[in-house]
């Protein structure tokens, strides 16, 4: 029940698409959303309503090439002083630093379009990415971002991992230091063009070892296959 309870809450808290790149500040557990097209961050008042905000600096050019419908992620940095903020199917990386009202990009990566709806999250104050799908396939590789090359770098896993790692219920857990991976949605062909099926198995990512272990099948009174949530 553990492990169901910690999935069921990253799943509810995986994706907002806005307009705009989008948070949670943590001091005011308020929301704050930064619009690309004016340039404004604005920031939510605990009545609903929204006020704008004073940017420090912003530099046009980390924002060139998105659209107005965006799908974005934010994970608070130790301390909380500092947020993350990621794009569905992008390896960017945007940083707002809470104290200075500063928004910024903090990556050099180009590649797009390979990791849609990948299980992102922070593991020893250190962002991961794992799984997702794109250019017609889905993978399972593992990622992390180095702040300090400002580039995504991929961790060598062992053991049978899953097919896809993308929907379904995936989710980490920092006490035990694993991640797990389930009822992830594939595109077969087994039973006609493109039908989608769904993965009826359930495994564990050690990630002190990077070493896959199959943990069995899925309760089959788990309604996984209707309810993606």
């Amino acid at each position: 029940m553990r492990i169901i309870f910690i999935l069921l809450l990253l799943l509810n808290t995986a994706f907002a698409q806005t307009p705009f790149l989008e948070w949670v500040n943590p001091n005011t557990q308020l929301r704050q959303r930064f619009s690309i097209p004016a340039y404004t961050l604005a920031s939510e008042k605990p009545n609903g309503n929204w006020r704008d905000t004073t940017l420090t600096h912003i530099n046009p050019e980390d924002f060139t090439g998105l659209n107005n419908n965006l799908r974005t992620r934010s994970f608070v940095l130790k301390g909380g002083k500092r947020i993350y903020i990621t794009i569905n199917g992008s390896q960017r990386v945007y940083a707002f630093d809470v104290t200075t009202n500063n928004l910024s990009r903090v990556d050099l990566t180009w590649n797009n379009g390979y990791n849609y709806n990948s299980a992102q999250f922070m593991r020893k104050d250190s962002l991961h990415s794992i799984g997702g799908y794109g250019f017609w396939h889905y993978n399972t590789l593992m990622t992390y971002f180095d702040s300090n090359r400002k580039e995504w770098d991929v961790i060598t896993t062992t053991g049978k991992s899953p097919e896809a790692i993308v929907g379904g219920y995936q989710g980490f857990d920092a006490q035990q230091d694993c991640f797990y991976s389930g009822a992830s949605e594939l595109f077969s062909s087994k039973k006609g063009p493109f039908e989608m099926v769904f993965d009826e198995n359930f495994y564990q990512l050690d990630l002190k070892t990077k070493n896959w272990r199959y943990l069995g099948k899925l309760n089959a009174e788990i309604p996984y296959k209707v309810n993606r949530n």
